[in-house]
């Protein structure tokens, strides 16, 4: 993989374990956006693979509270995410600014437990050129501007 290689300078992920060259770490609000026409109570997922930091944080919080709840669809993209949002009635996570306009809202809760931050870590490969350090800075400066938003 990309990652593995350290092809990529300066990234964004999101990881339980803090990674190696982490220059910052950013704790997002993450919020249930579900359907127009979801009944209240029911938990059917729209979510990224099982890898992902936003299905964990889903199936975690929605077992912690005893509600029950299934993976209606998947995918590995927002687009994805969003497409089967629009084609099924069901929830699924995002964070602050990407939720988009329509028969989608953001939920604060209807009948749905509070998501847990998640932590997104900006990262600066050790190989990378000079020229990475002040752009890190740089990444970190807007970051922290929209954490405040």
């Amino acid at each position: 993989m990309w990652l593995d290689r350290r092809e990529i300078d300066l990234r964004l992920v999101t990881t339980t374990a803090l990674p190696a060259g982490t220059v910052a770490t950013f704790e997002l609000p993450v919020f249930w956006l579900i359907s127009a026409d979801r009944q209240s109570g029911s938990a059917d997922l729209v979510a990224y693979p099982e890898c992902c930091m936003f299905r964990r944080a889903m199936t975690q919080t929605l077992d912690a509270a005893g509600l029950h709840r299934r993976v209606a669809a998947q995918s590995p993209s927002l687009t994805g995410i969003l497409v089967a949002m629009r084609s099924y009635v069901a929830v699924t996570a995002v964070v602050q600014g990407t939720a988009p306009d329509g028969p989608i809202t953001r939920a604060e809760a209807e009948g749905l437990p509070p998501l847990p931050r998640l932590a997104l870590h900006l990262v600066l490969s050790p190989s990378a050129p000079a020229l990475g350090r002040p752009a890190a800075k740089r990444h970190k400066a807007h970051l922290d501007e929209l954490c405040l938003i």
